[in-house]
């Protein structure tokens, strides 16, 4: 039996660019995502903020 280990709060997370306004935002788990008429919705933030929100996964590019 294969050993399962639970991903690090380092691995969950990811640093994507809007690609239209291009600011920066994070993803705390990228493994939580949302799917609204056909479309992958991520729940992000802005960088030194905490507020949360979603935006669509194909308006983002990975940066990290």
């Amino acid at each position: 039996m294969a050993q399962v280990t639970a991903k690090t709060p380092a691995e969950k997370m990811a640093v994507y660019q809007n690609k239209i306004t291009l600011e920066r935002l994070i993803c705390d788990n990228i493994y939580h995502k949302r799917v609204f008429d056909d479309a992958t919705w991520l729940s992000v933030r802005k960088e030194n903020e905490q507020r949360k929100f979603l935006i669509r996964e194909d308006a983002l590019t990975r940066i990290e």
